[in-house]
């Protein structure tokens, strides 16, 4: 399968990788949309320069793809469903992924890609957002107008 390698700071290469194998209880995911996170790029440009080169399909955690296997016990999951896959570890970079399923989670079959790859990091906000104190009746400013940034400028709106 094909994957993404960091093999030193700030270089990324696609790079041919073994296909992971399936065990009871996950399932297997191919890629479909994946996105970058700041994370991500952090790691990419900013760890030690013993961990380079990172083992194949390091960094990336925010994929949504269509699940091709699964063992049981499969918690409802199916071949054939469309998946936003929460990754625990920064592993998903890859055309296959592995996962457990409970973090595997089934959205409608006419959900958009994009909402289903942007649910991941609202809940990031949302998590987030509930540490604030109350901020009702105040002014607030969101450095920086990326997706977590533009996931705040609506959040705090609504707070």
């Amino acid at each position: 399968m094909k994957a993404v390698q960091v093999v030193a700071r700030g270089q990324v290469e696609f790079v041919e990788a073994p296909k992971p194998v399936v065990t009871p209880g996950h399932a297997l995911i191919r890629c479909y949309r994946l996105s970058l996170c700041g994370s991500d790029i952090f790691l990419i440009d900013h760890s030690d320069e013993s961990r380079y080169p990172f083992a194949a399909g390091t960094t990336g955690h925010e994929m949504v793809g269509y699940v091709e296997e699964v063992i049981e016990p499969s918690n409802g999951v199916k071949v054939g469903d469309l998946a936003l896959v929460m990754v625990p570890a920064h592993e998903a970079m890859a055309e296959y992924y592995v996962a457990p399923v409970e973090f595997v989670l089934v959205f409608p079959d006419k959900t958009p890609i994009e909402e289903m790859l942007q649910a991941q990091q609202l809940g990031t906000v949302i998590y987030a957002a509930k540490k604030l104190p109350n901020i009702i009746g105040k002014r607030v400013a969101v450095i920086g107008q990326g997706s977590a940034g533009l996931w705040w400028n609506y959040m705090t709106r609504r707070m």
